[in-house]
């Protein structure tokens, strides 16, 4: 058991390094630097860790100050060398700000909710400012999302303080009924302690017990909603002992980087901490995170695609100091960069992204606390596409859930830690509105209900990346009233992206519409799958042919036709080659002959740089050859060089989406597949009784017998009740037959089946 002792007389360096600050921040205001060295602002137990520098040149210390970067800044990080995403060679000084390409992009912030402005100091400012204490009060206890976000938190801070009562209205519905030892609609058995003795022991400076840091920060939010002074104090003993004894025990290269829920706490507690408080945890954050790079600081900026930039939840761990004396502006202009350039290269100009939704998000929590700082990222056109124009196409007939592809693919829940904050940015945005509507579901149920496997209480966590129950806390809102009917939305029943290689076409906007997908992937990389040509199929209120979401390489687990055993693969691209759209119906065609006739691949892993590509020092294998050819021409409407470079540039030279400065330098190898082309043709036909057609069209250029199967993924819970073949004629007349028996002038054949499913 460690005691955090209360003896005055113990706290006098404490006392001492907090009127330090406090000179430091007087001194500042008169115009003079605040630290001399960044190692004033680290606790009193590494005040002499060594900092891995090399000196700024004039030259670069200029270019920092051009870039609008203060003296202090600039002499506290400029030279400091981060660590972390293949950036370890680099300084804060290097950060290549203004090297980017410069596109073109229309920014529309019209319907962002008028923000309140982040004082110079003080705090909460991460999320939140004093300013809009009483919003969230009211909401909290006044409105019906807002209901359901205090019944989430009066059962967190219940579990944290041990006084969860098995009657109480937080614990409804309860559909866990017993499970793993718990009860109510929660994944309170995630939460650890629930009997409150860790709070009780961390609040009294004592550390004992594991205490849970996301529930601390749920109360803290709560302390600042009611201004509960008393509670609030004890909530900021509880993190400066669980600070303390961190110190302690752990080395700084031990500590995880990402403890967003001590920098949480530290915003809303802020204003009932002591100086000496403050002063503790403030040097504990700087710590950790003075050399904490990010992805898409350094990365290129065209090669800034992956979805590690929105899983980059660090952000959350260290801007608490924002506004705070000392705070490390390079890294927050570096990680605005990367959000940037995410958006812009990430993602398509209607709105699908560079890898599939099924692991990939927006980063909406991100984008807010941006836009809060004065960025223009709320009103990017590629992310107003993704709300506005592809979401709601991707969202299934009967709602609640939306069609995903690559890893974690197929039918998928909305992701709270996009839809919510972006919600709260546009209220009144009906299209924003119906995404947000589909998220939450129409009676809020979404922390527990799942629409297509009924109850999944395992959703709304408090100690998963970036804590997922606070953010729903904070942004849960009313949808607007009479929103309901997506036909008055002004969309169209079809949704193409020529450059991702989707089309999303439906019979309707009803619930009981038919929806059909046809994906023919481009040269787009990320979570790949061998899946080129991919559809799938729903109507009357569920799906009937589905998307699988983890058999990547698996060809005939997708809903292709496979020939004999062959595999297509997954890095190589397909091509849309058609696209038409009437009232009547949508139809697209998809090449997928290159993935079967080619196998691509990177070579080196990033051991060649951009310039060993472009002098021809990188050796190439022999039976292989250089991918020259562009994205364009993977695409069915290819980008002019003007607004998009990187889409016009040979893939060879594409760099590397981790490595700075490196290549990528794709190259591909002719397969043995005596494939001589692999075209599908897709539509739907509307109408009162809409249906679906899939034709192929698979040559070879062989003579040989060749099984071609033509595959379909059925739900679990389908029936098939009919087999029946039908048979034409060269025409396209259909023959009649006897007992079934192929006649002798038949050319053509299809199979009908019929399914019966769950509705």
């Amino acid at each position: 058991m460690t005691k955090i002792r209360n003896n005055w007389w113990e706290k006098f360096p404490i006392i001492v390094a907090a009127a330090m600050l406090f000179l430091a921040r007087t001194v500042a205001e008169d115009g003079t630097k605040r630290f001399s060295r960044l190692e004033d602002l680290f606790p009193a137990e590494y005040k002499n860790w060594k900092v891995r520098r090399k000196t700024l040149s004039e030259e670069e210390r200029q270019r920092l100050r051009r870039l609008g970067f203060s003296a202090e800044v600039i002499e506290l990080y400029g030279d400091v060398f981060v660590k972390g995403y293949a950036a370890d060679h680099l300084r804060w000084g290097d950060l290549p700000l203004d090297r980017d390409p410069q596109i073109s992009l229309k920014y529309d912030l019209t319907g962002l909710r008028k923000l309140p402005p982040l004082p110079k100091m003080g705090h909460p400012r991460m999320f939140f400012t004093d300013a809009e204490r009483e919003q969230h009060r009211y909401r909290l206890e006044h409105t019906k999302a807002g209901k359901v976000a205090m019944k989430i938190l009066n059962c967190y801070v219940a579990c944290l303080k041990g006084t969860l009562d098995p009657k109480a209205d937080y614990l409804k519905p309860d559909i866990l009924k017993g499970s793993f030892g718990t009860h109510g609609f929660l994944p309170l058995f995630r939460f650890g302690d629930r009997s409150g003795k860790a709070y009780r022991n961390y609040s009294h400076g004592i550390a004992e017990g594991k205490l849970n840091l996301g529930g601390l920060a749920i109360e803290a939010y709560r302390c600042w909603v009611w201004d509960d002074k008393e509670a609030a104090t004890l909530a900021a003993k509880a993190l400066e002992t669980y600070v303390r004894e961190l110190l302690t025990r752990t080395p700084k290269d031990k500590r995880p980087p990402a403890d967003f829920q001590i920098a949480f706490c530290y915003d809303f507690l802020y204003n009932a901490m002591t100086p000496a408080q403050r002063e503790l945890v403030h040097s504990l954050i700087t710590l950790c995170h003075y050399d904490n790079n990010q992805y898409g600081c350094f990365q290129d900026a065209i090669a800034t695609t992956s979805n590690w930039t929105s899983f980059s939840y660090r952000i959350f761990s260290w801007l608490p100091l924002d506004g705070d004396p000392g705070f490390n502006q390079l890294m927050y202009r570096g990680y605005v960069r990367g959000m940037r350039n995410f958006l812009t290269y990430g993602w398509f100009p209607n709105g699908t992204c560079w890898e599939g939704m099924g692991k990939n998000q927006l980063g909406g929590e991100i984008i807010y606390v941006m836009t809060r700082r004065g960025e223009n990222l709320a009103g990017h056109p590629h992310l107003l596409a993704n709300l506005r124009e592809y979401m709601p196409h991707a969202i299934v007939p009967w709602g609640g859930a939306y069609i995903a592809y690559d890893l974690l693919g197929g039918l998928r829940l909305l992701n709270i830690n996009d839809i919510l904050p972006l919600k709260y940015l546009y209220p009144n945005d009906r299209r924003i509105d119906w995404v947000y509507r589909n998220t939450v579901f129409e009676d809020y149920s979404f922390p527990y209900r799942n629409v297509y496997c009924e109850f999944s209480g395992d959703r709304i966590r408090v100690n998963y990346w970036g804590n997922p129950a606070l953010i729903t806390i904070m942004f849960l809102t009313d949808y607007l009233p009479d929103n309901s009917d997506p036909a008055r939305l002004g969309l169209k029943e079809s949704f193409f992206d020529p450059l991702r290689g989707l089309v999303i076409t439906r019979s309707d906007w009803t619930k009981e519409a038919s929806l059909l997908h046809h994906h023919c992937r481009g040269a787009s990389g990320g979570h790949v799958f061998a899946d080129r040509n991919n559809f799938i199929f729903a109507g009357k209120g569920r799906m009937w042919i589905v998307n699988d979401g983890s058999h990547t390489n698996n060809s005939a687990s997708n809903n292709i036709v496979t020939v004999d055993d062959w595999k297509q693969d997954p890095s190589a691209p397909g091509k849309m080659v058609d696209y038409k759209r009437t009232p009547l119906a949508t139809f697209s065609c998809g090449d997928a002959t290159p993935a079967w006739q080619w196998r691509y691949q990177g070579i080196g892993n990033g051991k060649y740089t951009l310039e060993d590509a472009k002098a021809g020092r990188i050796p190439i294998p022999e039976g292989w050859e250089k991918v020259m050819l562009t994205f364009n021409d993977f695409t069915y409407s290819p980008s002019p060089a003007d607004s998009r470079p990187d889409l016009n540039q040979p893939l060879f030279y594409r760099p590397h989406w981790l490595l700075p400065g490196r290549a990528t330098a794709l190259i591909r190898q002719r397969t043995s597949f005596p494939i001589k082309n692999a075209f599908r043709t897709a539509g739907l036909v509307r109408g009162q009784y809409p249906y679906a057609l899939i034709l192929d069209d698979i040559g070879v250029t062989d003579n040989q017998n060749h099984r071609f199967t033509w595959n379909a993924k059925l739900p679990t819970d389908t029936v098939l009740l009919q087999q029946r073949k039908l048979y034409f004629d060269a025409k396209g007349n259909p023959i009649k037959t006897r007992r079934g028996n192929p006649p002798p002038n038949a050319k053509r054949s299809i199979v009908l089946l019929t399914l019966m499913g769950a509705s």
